[in-house]
């Protein structure tokens, strides 16, 4: 028998396998009842301090970012209706550029940011730039 009447027998044969529907269910080879597994334990909840809601009123974020913004508002003893005023002093100034860095490392966006702080993408992008310029030359 040549190579190609092996080859067209042995195609032959699957297809006529294939064709012929599955196989009975005396046949079909049977998976071993699988013990039921014990649920993996479930994690503890990270005991992160959450702001009383009205602590930063009007601010969209999670409670995760609020307290990662409030002891920033702390240590300038500010609030956050004060910070997202309309105000050019230098300690508003400052904790703004000091919360927009926060916020940048936890990979919110300018834009997200802006948002925030009703304030201008741009005006964000400045603030983080002098931030990081202030720091290089202390």
């Amino acid at each position: 028998m040549s190579y190609f009447e092996q080859l067209t027998a042995h195609y032959r044969d699957v297809r006529a396998r294939l064709n012929a529907g599955p196989p009975p269910p005396w046949a079909q080879p049977q998976a071993p009842d699988p013990a039921p597994a014990m649920p993996p334990p479930a994690p503890e909840p990270l005991a992160l301090p959450s702001p009383p809601p009205d602590l930063l009123p009007g601010a969209m974020c999670s409670f995760s970012t609020k307290a990662a913004i409030l002891p920033v508002l702390d240590r300038h003893g500010l609030t956050w209706q004060g910070l997202i005023a309309r105000n050019n002093r230098m300690e508003y100034v400052n904790a703004r550029a000091e919360i927009y860095v926060l916020l940048r490392e936890r990979k919110w966006s300018y834009l997200q940011i802006a948002k925030l702080v009703s304030r201008d993408h741009t005006t964000v992008i400045n603030s983080v730039q002098r931030y990081h310029a202030r720091k290089e030359t202390k």
